[in-house]
């Protein structure tokens, strides 16, 4: 039976033998056209971008890192020894006009990542999560959603918008930095935000005054309490930014090491929210005990 169907069957190929060729043709044509297309529309971008991920995150991770920990050491500086007026003091503006700075040179910093680097791979979206966490920590309602007697009034006017961070980002890029900029240990050199100078030639344009009037705003703080929206946010978004730079440097080579000591100044309700978060998130060591 088996010799039967063996002869029947190679009867058929030798008899049909230039419509088989054709036939495996055109599958073989088909299988190559979609491994090609595959390759083309998806693979292959999907590779080119882990790539650029890669190269982004690696460029910037040390201007990124340096340009964090400074704006974190600043705001240490703000919450243990400054006084709301030193910022906005009508008579000396030194205060502002660095606290800005620094402010702006991190949102420069980021502003760069974000244009040059799209974090969408695995090794991109770990990234990505704790790198718009700080950003977050201006922006969103949710951790001042249960604050007593507060409306979204209240919490619009102690919260920074989005695209206003994305403006400050812009406004301190250094557009006339060499293409890619110089490098230094490294990654990207430092010339691709302005210096300290140049800002101060440019802090009292229109667009300045605008885009960092919102961060003007935040700081005119009443009274540094845990009844005070504003100092809420400020204490937000210093306890994130303090977790970033412990991800960035997580065995503190280039930076101290340093807790979060920030929750028992807030607000008991915002501080719950905030530690729920460090908890579900692993950081939770890194609160002061």
């Amino acid at each position: 039976m088996t010799g039967i169907f063996l002869n029947i069957f190679t009867q058929s190929f030798e008899q049909y033998s230039i419509l088989w060729l054709l036939l495996s043709g055109v599958i073989g044509g088909l299988i190559s056209s979609t491994i090609k297309f595959l390759y083309d529309q998806v693979w292959g971008p999907a590779l080119q971008q882990r790539r650029a991920t890669k190269t982004a995150i690696a460029n910037y991770k040390y201007p990124l890192l340096r340009a964090a920990d400074t704006l974190d050491r600043r705001i240490q500086n703000f919450y243990q020894y400054g006084d709301p007026e030193w910022y906005n003091s009508k008579t000396d503006n030194y205060y502002r006009r660095t606290m800005q700075y620094v402010f702006g040179s991190y949102f420069g910093w980021s502003r760069i990542l974000e244009q040059e680097a799209g974090l969408f791979e695995p090794e991109g979206r770990i990234f990505n999560t704790e790198f718009y966490r700080v950003f977050k920590g201006l922006t969103s309602f949710y951790y001042l959603k249960d604050f007593a007697n507060a409306n979204a009034g209240h919490i619009e006017k102690a919260t920074i918008p989005r695209f206003a961070l994305t403006a400050m980002g812009e406004l301190m890029i250094n557009k006339n930095a060499p293409q890619g900029g110089s490098k230094t240990n490294g990654s990207i050199g430092s010339d691709k935000v302005i210096g300290f100078l140049e800002f101060l030639k440019l802090a009292d344009t229109p667009e300045f005054l605008k885009w960092f009037g919102y961060l003007d705003n935040l700081f005119n703080i009443g009274r540094k309490t845990s009844s005070d929206l504003k100092w809420n946010r400020v204490l937000i978004f210093a306890t994130n930014l303090r977790v970033f730079v412990n991800f960035l440097d997580p065995n503190h080579k280039l930076t101290a090491g340093r807790s979060i000591y920030y929750l028992n100044d807030m607000d008991s309700q915002v501080a719950a929210v905030v530690r729920k978060e460090l908890v579900e998130s692993g950081f939770d060591q890194l609160i002061a005990k």
